[in-house]
């Protein structure tokens, strides 16, 4: 594959030019595409839907020490797409944009999580759709690399499960990459079961 971009100065032109093709696969449940700065190519990835039927018996939700959470402010925008792309990879599509303009958009429902002044992990707890029933979906969480391995996002998951339970919902869905070995266990371990 390497032969075929032997010019490396061409991979972000390629890339820019082929970005519309794939941005509508980017919402579909079931194919997304994978982008990595090691391979440009755009590949098909499976995603497992996981669910969790009751919010009623939540984790009690852990203490972070030098971190806090606050809620999307008008202007956030930049750094919410910086802080996607520095977790999914700099090609990773964003939908920022046009997630805020979304008449159903909930601000009180998209947390950052900061430490220092810096973004370093945000999750976003929208309300559904599922069967006819109204339910939370936790999507676009993600922490910073250089922040991994200290159970941020099994925070942030409880954070967004815990304001879902505040405001009246029973339930929760979430679609994670099979490939996503970690956000898979960490989903489990909240009680979540693909369906």
């Amino acid at each position: 594959m390497r032969q075929l971009f032997a010019e490396e100065k061409l991979k972000p032109l390629l890339i820019k030019l082929a970005m519309p093709l794939f941005g509508e696969l980017e919402n579909t449940l079931v194919m997304k595409p994978l982008l990595s700065l090691k391979n440009i190519m755009f590949k098909p990835s499976q995603y497992y839907i996981m669910r969790l039927d009751n919010l009623e018996n939540l984790k009690a939700l852990p203490t972070v020490t030098d971190y806090h959470v606050r809620t999307y402010r008008s202007g956030d925008e930049r750094a919410w797409v910086q802080l996607i792309k520095r977790s999914f990879g700099q090609y990773f599509p964003d939908k920022v944009a046009e997630i805020c303009r979304n008449k159903e958009f909930d601000p009180n429902g998209c947390f950052f999580l900061k430490h220092d002044h810096e973004f370093v992990g945000t999750v976003y707890a929208m309300q559904t759709q599922f069967q006819g029933v109204k339910t939370g979906c936790i999507h676009r969480l993600c922490v910073v690399p250089e922040h991994r391995g200290k159970r941020l996002g099994h925070f942030l998951a409880l954070y967004a499960l815990n304001y879902f339970r505040k405001t009246g919902l029973q339930s929760a869905m979430l679609d994670v990459n099979e490939n996503n070995d970690a956000a898979i266990k960490t989903y489990a371990s909240l009680g979540f079961k693909p369906i």
